[in-house]
């Protein structure tokens, strides 16, 4: 399995816990604010699971890369857990389909945890230039994205949902 469906499998079993948690609180077992104390602790482990997971995942590239081992450097999730609360809040305010709002943001911010947690490890790592990995259902503009080489300087833009990935670029 790759670092890319690694990465999706984690944002997916995310928002289905969070969900579940959500139809535990419409049946009436949970109060809304045990739900999203326990919603926002699920985000928050799955933040910092994205975080791990880039980290191993960029040691592993660039040994391989390098024909060297490389160590991982300890890599945090950056959102912190009243952003996670946040997040949660905010969809149980959607005036439409709050389930699938959850899923959304859910997804969205367990991607964007790992993608940024990347590429701070690309600059502690001491990585020089990157370029874009597309996920399977990537969009048109990560599309027109994809190729360029950046400099490890450059945040990886990233939209709501988006699961594409770095690759370190060695000479």
């Amino acid at each position: 399995m790759t670092y890319t469906d690694t990465l999706a499998a984690l944002a997916a079993s995310t928002e289905e816990s969070v969900v579940a948690l959500y139809e535990r609180f419409l049946a009436g077992e949970l109060t809304e604010a045990e739900f999203v104390e326990l919603a926002t602790a699920a985000l928050a482990v799955a933040e910092a699971r994205g975080a791990s997971l880039a980290d191993v995942a960029l040691a592993t590239t660039l040994s391989v890369q390098r024909g060297t081992a490389v160590a991982t450097v300890g890599l945090a999730a950056t959102v912190t857990r009243s952003l996670a609360r946040q997040v949660i809040t905010e969809a149980l305010l959607d005036p439409g389909d709050v389930a699938e709002a959850l899923r959304v943001n859910v997804r969205a911010e367990t991607l964007a945890a790992a993608q940024d947690a990347y590429g701070e490890g690309m600059r502690q790592q001491g990585v020089e230039s990157w370029t874009r990995v597309l996920n399977s259902g990537a969009c048109p503009l990560c599309h027109d994205l994809a190729g360029d080489v950046l400099p490890a300087t450059a945040e990886m833009y990233h939209h709501k949902g988006c699961g594409c990935t770095q690759r370190p670029v060695e000479d």
